[in-house]
Formats: C-alpha cells, structure tokens, sequence
C-alpha cells in the first residue's frame, strides 16, 4: 500500500502548477512544523529497509522538500516576504 503525507501532496499539486487558496492550509502546516533551528524533523519513516535518517531527528531531505514547498506556494497563504 502507498503512503503519502502533506507534505508530498504540496510538492505533487505544486509540481502540476496548481495554485488554490484551498492550498493555504497545507502551506500552514509544513510552515508550523518548522523548527527553531530553521529545520524540519523526520516525523515518520516509511520504509526501515534502508535507513538513511531517524525519525524524530532533523531532516536533510525533509528541510529541502519544506523550502521547496514554501517558496513555491509562500504566494497561496500570504506568506510573500517571509522567506
């Protein structure tokens, strides 16, 4: 069975340049989940076959795929200058 989380949805709805106010919320959130070091934490791991990063710590690819995400949908939730 395939899993997804919000944050993969964004990137896929972005990638298909959709651009909704309905989109606002999911922006939101990947901005709230945000750390005080600037970063985004691994929250749930997938797959345990090969474990590149630990849930729970601070996450390379995660951190990269929220930027991603705000900086192309920061115009749908009135996030413009904050990035």
């Amino acid at each position: 069975m395939y899993q997804t989380d919000v944050l993969e949805i964004l990137n896929l709805q972005l990638d298909l340049g959709h651009r909704d106010p309905r989109m606002a919320e999911a922006v939101e959130l990947v901005r709230a989940k945000q750390c005080d070091d600037d970063r985004w934490k691994l929250e749930y791991c997938y797959t345990t076959l090969v474990p590149v990063e630990k849930s729970g710590e601070a996450s390379k690819w995660i951190t990269m795929n929220a930027l991603r995400s705000l900086r192309r949908g920061h115009a749908i939730s009135g996030l413009a200058g904050s990035l």
